[in-house]
């Protein structure tokens, strides 16, 4: 599938390009500072390509068992969301790992925009959004319902060919 590169913004052909794609992941530090880290998800020597989810809604947030121990920001599976427009991006619902306080891994789900067109050379910038608090049951993630999520007031950003992703948090 080319479009799972393009929300990446790099390669349409990552198994033959390790590194090439890339996930950005944003962190808040205590200072209020902003780190960026950019987790490469080059699928030739390590995880397999993520699986594209087609069944219904619910079934998405099922976890892997054993979750796996991948770099975090590498990307489980994805689901297009159809019913969602913002701006002619195509919408998808995102699990990757990540890592509890613990230092275990665990999965996270989301939702991601990505603009028409190909990725301009170098790939895409990112906005990461982070909802406002909605519940702390698995039922009140964002990304099951994006349609009334912080994610449609995104629209400028999408036409100017940001790649927009939200997070539902650890737990979500």
């Amino acid at each position: 599938d080319a479009t799972l590169p393009r929300i990446l913004g790099g390669t349409t052909d990552c198994t033959s390009a390790p590194g090439a794609c890339v996930l950005g992941l944003l962190r808040l530090e205590e200072s209020g500072a902003v780190t960026v880290h950019a987790v490469p998800l080059g699928f030739g020597d390590g995880p397999p390509p993520p699986e594209e989810y087609v069944g219904p809604v619910e079934g998405f947030y099922a976890a892997p068992d054993p979750v796996p121990a991948w770099a975090p920001g590498t990307l489980v599976r994805y689901q297009r969301i159809p019913d969602l427009n913002v701006a002619g991006a195509t919408a998808y619902r995102i699990m990757y790992v990540s890592r509890s306080l613990q230092e275990q891994p665990i999965v996270v789900t989301g939702t991601s925009l990505v603009p028409p067109g190909a990725a301009p050379p170098g790939g895409r910038r990112l906005l990461g959004m982070a909802h406002g608090m909605t519940g702390i049951a698995d039922q009140c993630a964002p990304s099951k319902f994006p349609g009334i999520t912080e994610v449609v007031l995104t629209g400028e950003f999408v036409q100017a060919g940001y790649l927009v992703s939200m997070t539902d948090f650890e737990g979500l």
